[in-house]
């Protein structure tokens, strides 16, 4: 009797290892969101209404390069078109980018002000 419970407690610790560290099935991880807050100076556009990149500069003098992933960009309380963000260039009105990192690339997850 006890060799069972044994196994059946190595049975569930297996299949709870392979659950847990099953992800995806595309071999890859999510990466944590990160923000930066900072002045913008400058903004390409893919259109009049949907962002290319975004150049953020922080307080620290560090330029940081965005790019819009496939997903869009998400925002709270306003739509961040590029007239809308020249316009907090223009003004140096602050904003907060939200980002994923990878393989160099930092990619805008939302923009907040």
């Amino acid at each position: 009797m006890r060799i069972s419970v044994v196994a059946l407690l190595g049975f569930f610790a297996v299949i709870v290892t392979v659950v847990g560290c099953g992800g995806d099935g595309k071999g890859e991880t999510e990466e944590a969101a990160l923000q930066v807050r900072g002045l913008v100076t400058d903004v390409q556009a893919r259109s009049l209404l949907e962002l290319e990149s975004l150049q953020v500069v922080d307080g620290q003098n560090i330029v940081w390069e965005f790019r819009l992933g496939p997903q869009g960009v998400t925002s709270t309380g306003h739509d961040y078109t590029p007239s809308h963000l020249r316009q907090h260039m223009v003004q140096g009105i602050p904003i907060i980018v939200t980002y994923r990192e990878r393989d160099g690339v930092l990619t805008i997850v939302s923009i907040s002000e």
